[in-house]
């Protein structure tokens, strides 16, 4: 008689890895994720995951019938596609990586061992690339590159007010941003309360000089003084 029994959980999940389109997707996806840890650091998600469908990827190439043309194409369209988010022009670069992506996944498997990667998966993981690439790592490659909008050098040209006694060449604290800052006065001395205005960043010491109203009418000193017909 037959009696059909079932592989179980574990052998179950090993056998859908063997799924050439699968391998071929957790491959490229997780070699993608880890070159995007190396250029956009400081998150360890897309590093952690990229290195297990990495590792999952290489556990699936040991058993189908892998060549290696198709592994040299999906690697150098990674590095199409860094160059292109490093070095930004007419998409020369990434007009290759999308072909060497699409001729790696057609020539990753010898076909007479009954392996091939399916044209729509190729499209589609063609597509997303594409997409992923063109908007989601070049807008973090942006923001990372902006200045900082807070932090020592954005401090420069902000206004405050002088704590303590005053602020003179020799020293003073200054409040500048709800924080507080040694500063130096090179002008002469401002007193506490007065208003200032940062000039210069040297290591952690503010430059600073008095704030002049701009809205300060003529007629604001004594009589007689500043106001003219």
């Amino acid at each position: 008689p037959v009696v059909e029994q079932d592989m179980g959980g574990f052998w179950g999940f090993i056998h859908t890895l063997l799924d050439p389109n699968l391998a071929f997707i957790f491959f490229w996806l997780g070699l993608a994720l880890i070159v995007l840890e190396l250029i956009v650091p400081g998150h360890i998600f897309s590093g952690t995951i990229g290195t297990i469908l990495f590792v999952l990827a290489l556990f699936s190439f040991g058993v189908l019938p892998v060549r290696i043309i198709g592994i040299a194409l999906l690697v150098l369209s990674v590095v199409a596609f860094v160059l292109e988010l490093k070095a930004p022009g007419l998409g020369i670069w990434g007009a290759v990586g999308t072909v060497a992506l699409l001729l790696g996944g057609w020539f990753l498997y010898d076909r007479a061992g009954g392996a091939e990667v399916s044209p729509g998966v190729l499209l589609a993981v063609a597509g997303f690339v594409v997409l992923f690439f063109g908007f989601v790592v070049a807008k973090a490659l942006r923001i990372r590159r902006m200045p900082p909008a807070q932090g020592p050098g954005a401090v420069v040209g902000r206004t405050g007010v002088v704590v303590g006694a005053g602020v003179d060449e020799r020293g003073g604290i200054v409040r500048v941003q709800a924080e507080e800052w040694r500063a130096v006065a090179p002008a002469g001395l401002i007193h506490g309360g007065g208003a200032i205005r940062v000039t210069g960043l040297d290591g952690l010491v503010l430059t600073v000089e008095p704030l002049v109203e701009e809205h300060a009418g003529a007629g604001d000193g004594p009589p007689g003084e500043g106001r003219e017909s």
